[in-house]
């Protein structure tokens, strides 16, 4: 996490001037983070599925136009972006509930993955360009918002709220003895 917390500086520079959310929009979207994390995950669970049978179907059917070599390898890659891309996105889940920074830091995480599949789906042939394109401006989005609800998360967990019971009194104790 040392990685992330260096590239936080540059990110929050680089979102300073952008307009400022209200202060409403900015919990409710700390309230969200969670779970929009799980969705986030689930779609690129979905995403990395839906690539790798792209290749299988076309490779099922289609003997003479199969992927080449290069185009198999870079959509493997790019599945295998996606599955840690969610698995990191499942990390955060419980501490994002805890309004802890380590949900936030993962978060930021998952944007630098995501940024690294805009990558490597420049290589891919025929939908490569609009893949990344799409994955990039998620990623300035995503940046944005966590930089407007950076200031809700903190380097300590919140706390449970929890009743407590207080313990009987001496006086009591010795009434009923």
């Amino acid at each position: 996490m040392r990685v992330v917390n260096q590239l936080e500086a540059p990110v929050v520079r680089a979102f300073k001037n952008f307009p400022s959310m209200p202060e409403d929009a900015k919990e409710t979207f700390a309230k969200a983070w969670p779970y929009l994390a799980l969705i986030f995950a689930i779609f690129q669970i979905l995403g990395a599925y839906s690539a790798w049978r792209v290749v299988q179907f076309v490779d099922q059917f289609n003997y003479y136009q199969s992927f080449s070599t290069s185009d198999r390898i870079t959509i493997y890659l790019g599945v295998i972006i996606m599955l840690v891309d969610a698995a990191v996105l499942f990390l955060a889940f419980s501490p994002l509930q805890k309004r802890a920074k380590r949900g936030w830091d993962l978060l930021l995480l998952g944007n630098f993955i995501n940024i690294a599949y805009a990558v490597v789906a420049l290589l891919m042939v025929g939908y490569g360009m609009g893949s990344s394109l799409m994955s990039l401006l998620a990623t300035v989005i995503g940046l944005y918002l966590l930089v407007q609800v950076r200031e809700k998360f903190t380097s300590k967990v919140m706390p449970i709220e929890r009743t407590r019971v207080a313990p009987p009194k001496r006086e009591a104790l010795e009434k009923k003895a």
